[in-house]
């Protein structure tokens, strides 16, 4: 990347929680005045090496070429997206199966993944959905679609829709475009709390 990562948008996800971010950072200040420290390489290696997953939030903001594509995605769908990108080593497992609340274009940057995606996106899929709603299995064998994700592959995600990712020989990086678009029952929401803060 092109700049130093801001500690609130670097996560290293390890056996299904998010590592401290002071675990992360080197144990020597480089900063006398303000106690700033740097991200230890050896510590983003260690977690890798155990299967965890290095997340970037707010990609965008670094590469100009992700950042040019949310803004047209964002124009295209009318709607806010965002944009991570996901490493990880061989065996490695970020999240388990899932589901998001919004819709998803993975790009493949770097080594292969394989994808799977259950076929029936849950129809409760709102913002308003908990997150531990949004875990569990997949579905049985023939509800699922199986992709290998290659290096510049795109793939589609739908809202709602359970899935699971595994890196293939060598590791794999990932970016992940989020189409936040809103649902007929959050937009009414967000009109009833306009009127309601007077602004409507």
């Amino acid at each position: 990347v092109s700049k130093t990562i801001a500690s609130e948008w670097l996560r290293v996800l390890y056996k299904g929680r998010f590592v401290s971010y002071g675990e992360l950072l080197e144990s020597t200040a480089i900063s006398l005045r303000n106690g700033a420290r740097r991200v230890s390489v050896a510590s983003i290696n260690h977690y890798l090496d155990r299967g965890a997953t290095v997340v970037v939030r707010s990609a965008d903001s670094y590469e100009s070429d992700f950042f040019e594509l949310a803004a047209a995605l964002s124009s295209r769908f009318n709607c806010r997206v965002s944009c991570n990108f996901y490493a990880v080593r061989e065996e490695g497992r970020g999240y388990g199966p899932h589901f998001d609340t919004h819709h998803v274009f993975a790009v493949q940057l770097y080594g292969t993944k394989l994808w799977r995606v259950g076929k029936s996106p849950e129809t409760h899929s709102s913002k308003a959905v908990p997150r531990s709603d949004q875990l569990g299995s997949i579905g049985e064998a023939s509800d699922v679609c199986i992709f290998k994700a290659q290096p510049g592959d795109v793939m589609y995600i739908p809202r709602g829709a359970r899935h699971e990712a595994a890196p293939g020989v060598g590791g794999s990086i990932h970016a992940s475009f989020g189409i936040h678009i809103p649902t007929g029952a959050e937009l009414c929401e967000l009109l009833y709390r306009t009127r309601a803060s007077g602004h409507g």
